[in-house]
């Protein structure tokens, strides 16, 4: 199961960025219309969001968090590992990406392992 606190995520990065400039505050509002869409049926709306906060604001954390997190619902698990190391490594608290890489990595695996089979 993947990890996230949306609202709570969302309202920090809001609060976070909001006094940093119109290029984080456009980050901001991607990074809240993208986490919205996670979830949804075209998981392509949140990673385009989610891709264009990353290059506004690319020391942020959870952006890069919820982009693993919109690239696994995808199937893109190997862009998903990348986003949720990214996320580490900008933040080793964030326990979120951390649990989110475990996930992703283990899922990558299931599919590699049942191509294989194939």
């Amino acid at each position: 199961m993947i990890l996230r606190s949306r609202r709570l995520a969302t309202l920090l990065i809001l609060l976070a960025v909001l006094s940093l400039g119109c290029s984080t505050y456009r980050a901001a509002k991607l990074y809240q219309t993208g986490s919205a869409s996670i979830g949804s049926p075209e998981p392509q709306n949140a990673i385009s969001d989610l891709e264009r906060a990353v290059l506004l604001a690319p020391e942020v954390s959870q952006i890069r968090n919820h982009l693993g997190i919109a690239y696994a619902e995808a199937g893109r698990f190997q862009e998903a590992i990348q986003a949720f190391e990214s996320a580490i490594r900008l933040d080793c608290d964030n326990s979120a990406a951390f649990q989110n890489l475990k996930w992703a990595e283990r899922r990558f695996a299931e599919v590699k392992e049942a191509g294989a089979r194939q």
